[in-house]
């Protein structure tokens, strides 16, 4: 729904009021100030029962006597079929009109749709032109999002330089998505503007308190590296504990990894134990991974092969190559399974090929290799290939979803 023009409190029962019917003889003597408070009035159902279509024939009223706001506001209805059947033709127009009246959040909204290509023929160099007039009047979005297309060079020439000044300026002004995207760019050695720990720990502490859980785990993560900040395992621990509780799985893995290590928390492997398995129930490769080892080793728990075997199979699919390397290890030694040699030779030659180095793999694999027949190692060969590139698509949506900064053990 628009946003509210400003005005008092209404009661619940306004409709009922004096006040009320003066409000609708003024809008109906052409009032644009009456006939806008009851378009939002009505949009938002306060002090009366909500109502769309009333909402836009008031708003309307006031667009077609020139009113900016009020065409804003009818563009929106256009866009989102609110009180009127979806037209986004209609909506662009009254964008457009209000835009050309300096109106700064319509010039804003129409540069977004010519540039991204939303109910409208996709036109970057007008979308750049609208988010432009935009920014030019202090719009912190516009300011984003113009910044975005000139760290990108994406309907523009890059400008690195005046990409940072407009999200510096965004982020300033409060936009959440500004700080994160500004405090990863400082943050990230890949971002290609220079690492800068004490500016990207400034924008995540000022996102953490906004309770952002991926500012909370990144904070953690920068004490616990001592980036920007002196070493400080404690903190991170705090830090963790808050994303942990928002959610994050990554953060619920690390506090495993912490209470395993007593690194800022006094060692328990009991409560490692219970962070690893809810961070591996989640999904979490790694907490698979050391979940299925606590059982493997018997460290906290009862040694249980099949369970170890289990996780080790989950942390598996996505491409842990250490868990596969365990895995291998299993059917090599007939652990909780038969001795299956060509299955050990796969899953050993697997962890490998994907990053691991660990020390016996390769002569285990060696020794496999002399004493499987050719015609089982060449299946098993194309085996390998054929499982390699699915577990390779697999590592990479971990990194995605977990991210691959920060502590990880």
């Amino acid at each position: 729904m628009p946003a509210l023009s400003p005005f008092f409190m209404l009661p619940l029962s306004f409709e009922k009021s004096a006040e009320y019917q003066g409000v609708v003889e003024r809008a109906e003597a052409g009032s644009i100030e009456a006939q806008i408070m009851l378009g939002d009035i009505y949009g938002e159902g306060i002090g009366v029962k909500k109502d769309e279509e009333k909402s836009f024939y008031w708003y309307q009223k006031a667009a077609e006597q020139g009113n900016a706001e009020a065409q804003y506001n009818l563009a929106i209805c256009y866009y989102e079929g609110e009180g009127t059947e979806k037209n986004p033709k209609e909506g662009l127009e009254y964008f457009a009109k209000a835009a050309e009246q300096g109106m700064t959040e319509a010039q804003f909204s129409l540069g977004e749709l010519y540039y991204h290509g939303e109910g409208v023929k996709k036109d970057v160099k007008k979308g750049i032109h609208w988010l432009t007039k935009s920014a030019e009047q202090g719009d912190a979005k516009a300011c984003f999002s113009l910044g975005q297309s000139y760290f990108s060079g994406e309907g523009v020439e890059r400008n690195v330089d005046y990409a940072l000044k407009l999200l510096t300026y965004a982020a300033e002004e409060g936009l959440t998505e500004a700080q994160l995207v500004l405090a990863f760019l400082y943050y990230d050695p890949e971002a290609g503007i220079g690492v800068d720990y004490e500016k990207a720990f400034r924008w995540f502490s000022r996102l953490a308190k906004k309770k952002l859980p991926e500012a909370q785990e990144k904070l953690a993560d920068m004490h616990y590296l001592g980036q920007g900040v002196p070493q400080d395992f404690k903190k991170t621990a705090y830090w963790l504990r808050l994303a942990s509780k928002q959610g994050v799985v990554d953060a619920t893995y690390k506090l495993g990894v912490l209470y395993a290590e007593g690194k800022g928390v006094k060692q328990n492997m009991k409560k490692a134990i219970t962070y690893y398995k809810e961070a591996a129930e989640a999904g979490h490769d790694d907490a698979q991974f050391n979940f299925g080892n606590k059982y493997y080793l018997g460290n906290g728990v009862e040694q249980d092969y099949t369970k170890a075997r289990h996780w080790f199979e989950k942390a598996g699919e996505q491409g842990h190559y250490s868990a596969l390397n365990n895995l291998g290890i299993i059917y090599l030694q007939g652990q909780c399974v038969e001795e299956n040699y060509q299955e050990a030779y796969i899953l050993l030659q697997l962890a490998t090929n994907l990053g691991a180095s660990l020390e016996g793999t390769a002569s285990f694999i060696k020794e496999l290799s002399s004493v499987l027949p050719k015609t089982v190692l060449s299946q098993a060969k194309r085996e390998i290939k054929a499982r390699q590139k699915k577990l390779e698509k697999h590592q990479q949506e971990n990194l995605a979803s977990f991210g691959s900064e920060g502590f990880n053990f």
